[in-house]
């Protein structure tokens, strides 16, 4: 059933995405299936989720929107921030194209590219997949990838304030669930600190 499954996610992604977004989501799939192995997530469910998260990329926006009203799944939070639109937009195709119904899964897609201030294991362990999958390079990925094995929270906190402060470098405003994740991310980081100082 899994494979079957699997199979035609693959399918799908081969049908909707550009080569270099394939590259992406099924080195996203590696990395979830290592860290949820690692730290007892659900693997299914990881997979699931890595495989549909970007399903709706590179959907025209017009679509997108059409299919996120229509669904009743653009916020007003949402509204001015159309570049998380597709993770939206792919919690719905999951959804309604692939008969996706576990809700953890489609808010662990809905949230990976923001995180939030409370986040589950599965959450966690896709937008860690989804920002260190083995296609991406920057200065200090690799310390990062080894935390995210030792220490998963500490892994998401640290990736969290490296990307709020990218985009906060670009001028952009934070969404608000990313700014939830960075005020938590930064309490989690002060206690981490108080208890090293002890």
């Amino acid at each position: 059933m899994l494979a079957e499954r699997l199979d035609h996610f693959h399918t799908a992604l081969l049908e909707r995405s550009s080569a270099q977004r394939i590259v992406h989501v099924l080195g996203a799939c590696h990395s979830a299936l290592e860290l949820a192995v690692l730290w007892k997530c659900d693997a299914e469910a990881a997979l699931t989720a890595a495989f549909l998260h970007d399903i709706a990329k590179e959907m025209p926006t017009r679509e997108m929107e059409t299919r996120l009203r229509a669904a009743g799944a653009l916020t007003p939070d949402d509204e001015n921030h159309p570049g998380i639109w597709h993770a939206l937009a792919s919690e719905v195709v999951a959804r309604e194209d692939f008969g996706v119904a576990d809700p953890a899964i489609g808010r662990a897609i809905r949230l990976h590219p923001t995180s939030d201030g409370e986040m589950s294991v599965l959450d966690q362990v896709l937008f860690l997949a989804d920002y260190l999958e083995p296609s991406r390079q920057f200065d200090g990925i690799d310390e990062l990838r080894a935390l995210a094995r030792r220490d998963l929270p500490a892994a998401v906190d640290r990736a969290v304030l490296r990307k709020t402060d990218h985009v906060a470098s670009l001028g952009r405003t934070l969404h608000a669930r990313s700014l939830r994740a960075r005020e938590a991310a930064l309490a989690r980081a002060g206690r981490r600190q108080d208890g090293r100082s002890m």
